[in-house]
């Protein structure tokens, strides 16, 4: 897929709805990336980063910090990075593993 420079045409129309909201830590960067990866004509858009969130809902005094940050702080979890499905590079199969789901969600 992207290793090709392509998306599945729906997923270019989820990223590029204005509706539909793409939350994640500096996720207008990723957007941006997919965007000029696949060559889409329409900008991928709608993108929420947590950091500034959570810095305007006064949960964080400053934007500048991880997502592991904002975990802790939130969700009173550790966020591992250090694991497999985070630096694998079978996020370009078809069919994800559990793991791999549990992980992006």
């Amino acid at each position: 897929m992207l290793s090709q420079n392509e998306l599945p045409q729906q997923l270019k129309l989820l990223l590029s709805h204005p509706q539909v909201l793409k939350v994640g830590q500096l996720v207008n960067g990723d957007l941006v990336y997919l965007q000029k990866a696949c060559h889409s004509p329409e900008p991928f858009v709608s993108g929420i980063n947590l950091a500034k969130f959570a810095k305007d809902c006064r949960v964080v005094p400053t934007a500048q910090c991880s997502l592991a940050d904002l975990c802790a702080l939130t969700l009173k979890k550790r966020l591992n990075k250090n694991v497999p499905e985070h630096i694998s590079q079978a996020w370009e199969d078809m069919t994800l593993t559990e793991e791999q789901l549990n992980y992006a969600a």
